[in-house]
């Protein structure tokens, strides 16, 4: 099965308070771009093709599966 996922990639640039020197600084640095909707994507193809096991924690519903599996699917 193969899908399609933005194939676009590129650098922005992030921002965020650190420790350097024992004092908090803000610093800029840049960064790839990560867009949510290829993990959507890559999940729901994923779940189809491997055992992915479900539960819930309060209101929360989890799923479970390797993640091992499910990095090396989605570099495929």
């Amino acid at each position: 099965m193969t899908f399609q996922i933005s194939s676009g990639k590129h650098n922005i640039t992030e921002h965020s308070a650190i420790t350097e020197d024992g004092r908090g600084v803000w610093k800029s640095y840049e960064t790839l771009f990560v867009d949510g909707e290829d993990f959507t994507k890559i999940g729901e193809h994923f779940e189809r093709e491997f055992d992915v096991k479900t539960t819930t924690i309060g209101d929360c519903k989890l799923k479970l599966m390797s993640q091992r599996a499910l990095v090396d699917f989605a570099i495929k």
